[in-house]
């Protein structure tokens, strides 16, 4: 027993030490000099449609049944986008 939570206790410190190197780079379309890299948004949002309202634009897409429920994203630009709320 006890050599199981020795190997365990390795594994994990390992694990993390890895993990406490990892770095999360975000996708950023927007190069903040007027231009853009494609793909805007760097992920599944299928079906996408889009709304404008005033100066603002709502983009929603198929969720495929998936919970919560369908995305609504906002933008002023069309290029930078963030998740409002689910409908």
């Amino acid at each position: 027993m006890k050599k199981i939570v020795i190997i365990a206790a390795l594994i994990c410190g390992a694990w993390q030490q890895a993990d406490a190197q990892y770095v999360s780079k975000v996708w950023v379309s927007d190069q903040k000099d007027g231009t853009y890299i494609n793909p805007i948004i760097h992920a599944d949002y299928s079906d996408p449609d889009v709304c404008a309202v005033g100066d603002d634009f709502y983009m929603t897409a198929s969720s495929f049944g998936c919970a919560p429920g369908l995305p609504i994203l906002h933008s002023k630009d069309l290029v930078n986008w963030r998740l409002a709320n689910y409908a």
